[in-house]
């Protein structure tokens, strides 16, 4: 696995793009350094890859740059063979682990509350735009073992899905609202335009790397996302809505999920309680009471 995303990342990267990758590695990695100070300690290794030295820095870290801590806190002390894999794909790669670098919620165990497995790696530019990075209470309508990591970057300037009707003056700018319809799905597999999606599909099977960067990647991406969007549109799954500037009025509607009855209510709310009640206290009793109320709130 790690042989592989090294592969991909050497084959795409550029010295303007970044990286992030997230998912559990089962590695387990301690507190120890994901990263080289020096171009001498990074030759010092006997990396191969020398025509990717430019994506490599040749000064410090610069981690501290950006005011990011070089030691990461980690509850999981623990190191395994996955994880010197995973030190070592940072090393080479010149990416970090941002577990642990922002606060000490940012450091908690992720699995089974025992072991750290489940990562965000980035490329140190990205870490200037974390706004928040934490580890939250394990739930059990979401995972078995695994705890939610919740982070989150800065925007400069956040745009929703939009589109125009007029010739840009702005005046009857308009927005998508999508909501999934099983019934429609027929309707919207049959409504795709076949003849785009071979010719993207043509596109993606070209193996001519020169043809691959940010303009021809972002081209494809639109590309996918309107043939989508179009097939939704046609058969009334996503609808256009102007955009309402009076929000005071909005509640959890229910009315159009009849399946959702009082019943479903009651355990709703029993099993946020016991679960705000074990945030609260950590303790094996709340937890148990947790785990029975996720069991009793599921629908089979």
């Amino acid at each position: 696995m790690f042989e592989q995303i090294e592969e991909i990342y050497l084959r795409l990267i550029t010295p303007n793009t970044v990286f992030c990758l997230i998912g559990d590695l089962n590695a387990r990695t301690s507190d120890l350094k994901d990263y080289i100070n020096s171009v001498a300690e990074y030759n010092d290794r006997n990396v191969a890859y020398e025509e990717f030295s430019t994506v490599f820095e040749e000064t410090e870290t610069p981690l501290a740059y950006y005011g990011i801590p070089l030691q990461r806190q980690n509850q999981d002390n623990t190191l395994n063979k996955y994880g010197e894999r995973l030190l070592e794909l940072c090393c080479n790669l010149n990416i970090h682990i941002a577990n642990g670098r922002f606060g000490l919620e940012s450091g908690y165990n992720t699995c089974d509350g025992r072991s750290t497995v489940d990562y965000v790696l980035c490329s140190t530019e990205i870490f200037s735009k974390f706004n928040n990075f934490i580890v939250t209470d394990f739930d059990p309508l979401l995972s078995d073992k695994h705890c939610p990591v919740q982070w989150s970057l800065k925007c400069v300037n956040r745009t929703e899905t939009q589109t125009t009707d007029d010739d840009g003056d702005g005046k009857n700018l308009y927005r998508l609202k999508t909501k999934w319809c099983v019934t429609k799905r027929e309707a919207f597999l049959n409504s795709i335009d076949l003849n785009e999606l071979n010719r993207i599909s043509a596109l993606l099977q070209n193996e001519d790397l020169s043809i691959w960067n940010q303009e021809s990647i972002d081209l494809i991406v639109n590309s996918i996302q309107k043939t989508f969007q179009d097939s939704a549109l046609s058969c009334g799954i996503s609808k256009s809505n102007r955009p309402k500037s009076d929000k005071s009025n909005c509640k959890r509607q229910l009315s159009n999920k009849p399946w959702f009855n009082n019943t479903c209510e009651s355990k709703r709310k029993i099993f946020f309680q016991a679960k705000n009640k074990f945030k609260r206290s950590k303790s094996d009793e709340d937890r148990q009471k947790l785990q029975n109320a996720s069991t009793k709130s599921r629908i089979y």
